[in-house]
């Protein structure tokens, strides 16, 4: 095993451990190198893959602490992405069909709010997503400046009546001519793509919203941590 996969490893367990609390520094470079005898060089890789794996982040003037409250579920967009810019449209409050009930899963409310977002990297077009939402759950009337501002998760996280929780997610490649909703602007000389299907839910189990994201299929990437239990 090299070295800073040796560090990884080490550096992994702690945290899967719960030995790092929320606001603690995981190790120094300088303890890490009187640990494993070693120079800096594999030290900064196995860090900068925490850092890829979106599991710390570093704090100015301490080190890297974990990335608090956070997995591979429940990532908000601009925490992954924090230079992307997000175009959200408010596509008003609609009473649900038979149809719609069944593609949603929407199946104990009439009415859910619906939304359309663009979501831009390096000034192209990375994601369009379009977002069910619920109308019971909502403690208060959709609040599009929120929104705007702070995005869709933080919204969730604060004007629900109940703790978001979890998220169930299904990933399709399709091809253009398999999809209704995207237009001949949206993601042009592209013909393949990845859907990604997910469903996100209260503590108390209830759907809060249903969302459909369409990616380039080139630009899609998907990196996980599997633990052993």
């Amino acid at each position: 095993m090299k070295k800073w996969n040796e560090i990884y490893n080490y550096l992994l367990n702690l945290l899967h451990d719960k030995k790092i609390g929320d606001n603690e520094c995981l190790p120094s470079e300088n303890k890490l190198k009187l640990k494993f005898n070693c120079s800096v060089q594999p030290i900064r890789k196995a860090y900068s893959k925490l850092k890829e794996d979106k599991l710390i982040v570093s704090s100015q003037g301490k080190g890297y602490i974990p990335l608090k409250d956070k997995n591979n579920i429940l990532f908000s967009f601009s925490e992954l992405f924090p230079t992307a810019i997000s175009e959200y449209v408010y596509l008003g409050k609609i009473k649900l069909t038979d149809e719609l009930k069944k593609i949603t899963n929407f199946l104990y409310e009439d009415f859910v709010h619906k939304m359309c977002v663009k979501r831009y990297l390096n000034n192209e077009l990375f994601i369009y997503q379009i977002s069910y939402i619920s109308d019971y759950l909502l403690k208060k009337d959709i609040k599009m400046e929120v929104i705007s501002e702070k995005g869709l998760m933080y919204f969730f996280k604060n004007y629900l009546k109940h703790n978001i929780n979890y998220s169930i997610k299904q990933i399709i490649a399709l091809e253009r001519k398999d999809i209704d909703v995207l237009n001949d602007k949206l993601f042009e000389n592209e013909n393949q793509f990845i859907l990604d299907k997910g469903m996100l839910f209260t503590t108390s189990q209830d759907l809060v919203e249903y969302r459909e994201s369409y990616y380039k299929f080139k630009n899609f990437k998907w990196s996980f941590i599997e633990y052993f239990k």
